[in-house]
């Protein structure tokens, strides 16, 4: 029984471990990129790209926060998928010559409704830095201005943190998907840091038109319904030879609402789990191992949370989710029971929003 505890405490440390190392990297590039900017990006021209179905009660903030960017350099492309509520009106309100619209009426069959609103952006932008976001985001204003400052002429794709806000009367449930969020990033941050990368996240992601273009686009992946982030990302770590960042500043993260009920949730997860399938055999084996260690961790918590305890509050610290610190206390065993079984929902069906 001692033998048992001991290896599995030695593997739960060497896992900690490395995931601190990652973040540790990932902290010192974000900073030396914030201390010496790369200067040949800052008056580039980018383009943001946005997917957009039925989402005419959010496009509004989202495109005044993308209007009052720092960086001046940019279009606004809102691709419509099939919207049958006011998005045209809403857009007819926005005169600024930034934006631009563009309507889909059709989706090609067996080609992911997503993919193909971002492709078909994407295919008409004329920038040399491509900017993704989700409707019912919130970018700040510096969010451009300073993810740019990462893009030297080796790096392919910039990764940003889009962490859920805090409501002033926020559920159990909406504080939850708060903490999963962050040791989500907590764990792609860290394998970024490790040159592993894995997973990304389409609310707050960058990268190059011209590597977009290089690797096929969303070609090989457009039949799958989810991944066009994480998928995407994997292709270019594994098709070309430049670099792949992961971006945190208080300034360049993009808010979003968590999901107002459990059953939302749920759904939003099977949703992420069923790209899952097409993951690396190594990322794979990685997370799974991670999660398997940290709930058998469970059995003896007091070592699980003091050593765990050590990457979370590096986590903490790159994240700005101090917050965090006590209420890990109660949050991540309950974490790490969802972590070792949320995999199942791989196996669900989930309602697809486009």
């Amino acid at each position: 029984m001692l033998v048992c505890l001991f290896v599995l405490c030695t593997i739960f440390v060497c896992l900690n471990v490395i995931a601190y190392i990652g973040l540790a990297k990932v902290e010192y590039e974000s900073k030396t990129a914030m201390i010496f900017p790369n200067p040949d990006v800052q008056s580039v021209f980018v383009s943001v790209v946005v997917a957009a179905r039925n989402e005419a009660m959010n496009l509004p903030a989202l495109l005044n926060a993308l209007l009052s960017q720092t960086h001046r350099q940019l279009e606004i492309i809102i691709v419509s998928d099939r919207s049958t509520d006011d998005t045209p009106t809403v857009m007819s309100f926005f005169r600024d010559p930034r934006i631009r619209f563009v309507e889909i009426k059709e989706v090609p069959q067996g080609v992911s409704p997503k993919k193909h609103a971002l492709a078909t952006g994407i295919r008409i932008a004329r920038g040399d830095i491509l900017f993704l976001t989700d409707a019912d985001c919130r970018p700040s204003p510096a969010w451009i201005a300073d993810t740019l400052k990462c893009f030297d002429r080796r790096t392919a794709v910039v990764i940003g943190y889009s962490p859920f806000r805090r409501k002033p009367n926020e559920t159990f449930i909406e504080l939850f998907q708060r903490y999963e969020c962050f040791r989500t990033a907590m764990l792609s941050a860290g394998a970024v840091g490790r040159n592993a990368p894995y997973m990304a996240t389409g609310r707050n992601l960058a990268y190059r038109k011209e590597v977009f273009e290089t690797i096929g686009g969303f070609d090989a992946i457009k039949h799958i319904l989810s991944g066009d982030d994480d998928l995407l990302l994997q292709r270019i770590a594994r098709r070309t030879r430049m670099k792949i960042k992961y971006f945190v500043s208080p300034t360049a993260k993009v808010e979003t609402d968590a999901q107002p009920s459990l059953a939302k949730f749920l759904n939003q997860k099977a949703r992420h789990y069923s790209a899952a399938f097409h993951y690396p055999p190594a990322s794979l084996f990685f997370l799974m191992t991670y999660h398997a260690v940290n709930f058998a961790m469970l059995c003896v918590l007091p070592l699980q949370l003091f050593i765990g305890g050590l990457s979370l509050a590096q986590a903490m610290k790159l994240f700005g989710e101090e917050e965090f610190r006590w209420k890990a206390l109660c949050l991540e065993p309950i974490y790490a029971v969802y972590a070792f079984f949320s995999p199942l929902l791989a196996f669900r069906k989930f309602e697809w929003k486009v």
